[in-house]
């Protein structure tokens, strides 16, 4: 429920669909390189720094 949550208010943010946004955090979607910058603008974030924090937790 908290998870839907959050997708609901990224969607809002992004302009994307919240299971669209869902199937990309499980990684069963691809995001294209604009749904990326819509992504980490929602979240007050760079590129750069959006993709470091996915490498990090990748490697943990």
């Amino acid at each position: 429920m908290i998870f839907e949550s959050f997708y609901l208010i990224l969607a809002a943010k992004t302009g994307l669909h919240y299971t669209y946004i869902g199937q990309v955090e499980r990684g069963k979607k691809n995001p294209s390189l604009k749904s990326i910058e819509k992504i980490a603008n929602a979240l007050n974030t760079s590129l750069p720094c959006l993709f470091l924090f996915c490498n990090i937790r990748n490697k943990a």
